[in-house]
């Protein structure tokens, strides 16, 4: 997948044309082998200890790209970050790894705020969006400092998966179905790989506000939820995903894992 790229160069003077919410897919700023900064929420807030990741991105000639390894560092309790001995190249600020879920992470990512150049990565109007990943390129030689990060907390699905008397399917590998159906416009169907915890629960995170409606199956049985509508800002707490049976024995299927 080609991501838009923040190009970074050698000198921020070049870019002391642009405007402080330039949103174009191009910037001139400084580049290093060093980034550093702070990831902050919508409302100012530091977030700490939250996960971040440096994903390196190769370039073949003929201009396919091709993820290869990453450099992960959580935000401290201030919510700085810091990443030291970058390679020089293509790189993404990711706040999940590649092949990882987004579904999974709490947040997603707004801006990207490097010196005075305010840069926009994703598109949650777009079809087939990205809320978690950003592009650029950086130099050799040089450091990136005081980077800010920008992120808004995901709306939360909190469900439980039991049987008909109750019993939890507790820590068990599970693909999750998810319709959901825009306000304004807009659908989709996704599976993603979760798994229960101890008492049968599982949390998916959702960015767009609509309507939704979750499926699992589970050795040939069915549990679906009511169609629901989460609204910016909203949370559902306490689904449950109820199989109309008993319990049934456990064992793990090819792609579990």
């Amino acid at each position: 997948m080609k991501f838009s790229m923040l190009v970074l160069g050698i000198l921020v003077l070049a870019c002391q044309g642009c405007s402080e919410t330039d949103t174009r897919e191009s910037l001139l700023v400084d580049g290093g082998t060093s980034l550093s900064g702070i990831v902050i929420d919508i409302n100012g807030d530091r977030v700490e200890d939250l996960p971040l990741f440096v994903q390196y991105v190769e370039v073949d000639i003929d201009g396919s790209e091709a993820t290869s390894g990453y450099l992960q560092n959580n935000t401290d309790t201030t919510g700085h970050f810091s990443f030291s001995n970058v390679t020089p190249g293509q790189i993404q600020f990711r706040l999940v790894p590649e092949f990882t879920p987004q579904e999974l992470t709490r947040y997603r990512l707004i801006s990207v705020k490097i010196g005075e150049v305010l840069y926009y990565p994703n598109d949650l109007s777009a079809p087939h969006y990205t809320d978690y990943v950003a592009a650029f390129s950086v130099a050799a030689g040089t450091s990136l400092e005081n980077i800010e990060l920008r992120v808004k907390e995901k709306m939360r699905i909190r469900a439980k998966v039991t049987f008909k008397n109750g019993m939890p399917l507790a820590k068990y590998p599970l693909y999750l179905r998810t319709d959901f159906d825009g306000l304004k416009r807009g659908s989709y169907g996704s599976t993603t790989q979760i798994r229960t915890d101890i008492d049968g629960y599982f949390t998916r995170y959702v960015a767009r506000t609509g309507y939704y409606r979750l499926t699992i199956k589970y050795q040939g049985l069915t549990a679906e939820s009511e169609r629901f509508l989460l609204n910016d800002g909203e949370n559902r707490e306490n689904l449950v995903l109820m199989y109309d049976s008993h319990p049934v024995p456990r064992f793990f299927t090819p792609g579990d894992w």
